[in-house]
């Protein structure tokens, strides 16, 4: 019967709340007649158990126990946001594309958010390294978000977070760079960037992105 219901569901889209909780369902159903060692989980599923998991790790834990669904283990979400290089703090490509490919055409049209945020000068020390310090070997005073936020719909991702101490256009350049060249290997557009109206921000879009002369848009 959820099938057939199911069926006549997906005739139209976009899809209802009511076909994204019977699909819910039916993968639940499904996932219970295989082992723990031979589940796959949909992309749908694992976005959301991430997004639960990373608002707050002690509720995933208390969910896995209470065994009232079957969700990925923190392992298996561990790995799909391990990140590719802890020094520049860009996250899994993995992570990105099954995010986005759940997107349309004209969802994938993104705009590229650059913020950053002041932090108190600490250091800490977990699994290991040390935490806090910028790639001069400072203590981070402020860290430089780039996110992604889609034109067309409610998606949007942090991709990339950067410990600086001291905020500069030429250090904004390059990190903008690094992200960028990562943003290539997605299958996305990214049509603007949106700064707030610093002085190292208008410095950074005047002297690097216009070379010395404002545009009102440039070419990557």
């Amino acid at each position: 019967i959820l099938k057939e219901r199911l069926n006549i569901l997906t005739e139209h889209s976009p899809k209802s709340d009511k076909q994204r909780k019977l699909e819910f369902v039916l993968e639940q159903v499904k996932l219970l007649t295989k082992s723990k060692f031979h589940r796959l989980y949909s992309p749908v599923l694992t976005i959301m158990s991430y997004t639960i998991y990373a608002e707050s790790p002690a509720a995933y834990y208390t969910l896995r126990e209470l065994s009232c669904v079957t969700i990925p283990s923190t392992n298996t979400l561990k790995k799909i946001s391990k990140r590719v290089d802890e020094n520049y703090g860009l996250d899994n490509l993995s992570y990105l594309h099954l995010r986005i490919s759940k997107l349309n055409e004209y969802e994938r049209n993104m705009l590229l958010i650059i913020d950053e945020i002041y932090v108190a000068k600490r250091l800490e020390f977990s699994g290991g390294n040390v935490i806090g310090l910028d790639d001069d070997g400072n203590v981070a005073s402020t860290l430089l978000c780039f996110m992604i936020k889609s034109l067309a719909s409610k998606y949007k991702d942090i991709v990339a977070v950067f410990p600086i101490h001291k905020l500069s256009a030429e250090k904004l350049n390059i990190c903008y760079r690094k992200v960028i060249l990562m943003l290539r290997d997605l299958p996305i557009n990214v049509t603007a960037i949106s700064v707030d109206n610093a002085a190292t921000n208008r410095k950074f879009l005047s002297d690097y992105l216009c070379n010395s002369n404002i545009k009102t848009h440039i070419i990557d």
